[in-house]
């Protein structure tokens, strides 16, 4: 829930005098959001835009990851809230593993599992979910 409370504070910290227009922060997944129709970027790679406060990617995946892409052939910007472009998995769950991701059988159903007995997910944790047809 801190990364989600996090990537909706500018860099420069919360105060009253700054526009949000005016903003930059920080996208879960580490990619530079410029608010006010701004790029957004990973590195020095312009990998999205911001417009109106939101922002808008086409999905990437990280290379050695079991993370996907754009789906389908469906390479249209999409908007992820304040996750980055290329994010996947879990952030910031200490002893929490994903283990099925819903690709197989089951198919759909997403498994997350602690060593430590029942989660618990606090209010205010974000969640990605891609939906495929």
């Amino acid at each position: 829930m801190m990364d989600v409370s996090e990537a909706q504070v500018p860099e420069s910290g919360p105060d009253r005098g700054t526009s949000e227009y005016s903003w930059t922060t920080d996208q879960i997944g580490g990619e530079i959001a410029y608010h006010g129709r701004g790029a957004i970027v990973n590195g020095s790679h312009v990998v999205g835009y911001s417009e109106a406060g939101v922002r808008w990617f086409r999905l990437g995946s990280r290379p050695g990851t079991k993370c996907r892409g754009a789906l389908d052939g469906n390479d249209q910007p999409q908007a992820v809230w304040v996750f980055s472009s290329d994010a996947c998995g879990l952030y910031d769950f200490r002893n929490v593993t994903l283990t099925h991701a819903g690709r197989t059988s089951p198919v759909g159903e997403t498994r997350l599992e602690s060593p430590k007995g029942n989660l618990n997910i606090p209010s205010g944790s974000g969640l990605l979910l891609r939906v495929t047809r």
